[in-house]
């Protein structure tokens, strides 16, 4: 039974755009339970790397910046869920049912670490990647994006 959502980067980025945010995504994350959305460092860590991105390129990211340092953590806090030992094994796991396609491999990694946190959790995932984290088996997948 699922204890609530892992919120994929694709989602709580498009909630972080506030009044230009997809009219889906807003009415979704609105109507959910606060309590029962979670986030993984895996997360935090592509959000940062798009800001060190857009820095490399001269653009002011400070305000994506202070909500990556700032608004997730005292959002989130003891929700933001850690890419740990268990998550690990369960991500080769995952992986290994890629074939060994290395392709695949390669573009759906950061997913698999994100499913597999989810997979220990018990979380369900809100996410626009729904057919990448299907190859996964991960059969509870919400996509807001959709409506």
């Amino acid at each position: 039974m699922s204890r609530g959502w892992l919120l994929d980067t694709n989602v709580i980025s498009e909630f972080a755009k506030g009044a230009q945010a997809d009219a889906g995504v807003k009415a979704w994350m609105e109507g959910a339970a606060e309590n029962q959305l979670y986030l993984s460092v895996v997360t935090l860590g592509e959000i940062a790397k798009g800001i060190a991105l857009g820095e490399a390129r001269g653009r002011n990211m400070s305000s994506h910046r202070h909500f990556l340092e700032r608004e997730l953590p005292d959002r989130f806090a003891e929700r933001i869920l850690a890419f740990n030992t268990e998550a690990a094994i369960v991500w080769g796991q995952l992986m290994s049912g890629l074939g060994g396609n290395r392709d695949d491999e390669r573009r759906l990694a950061i997913d698999g670490q994100i499913a597999a946190t989810a997979k220990i959790a018990s979380l369900d995932i809100c996410s626009r990647n729904v057919r990448d984290f299907e190859r996964f088996g991960i059969a509870s997948i919400v996509n807001p994006f959709a409506g």
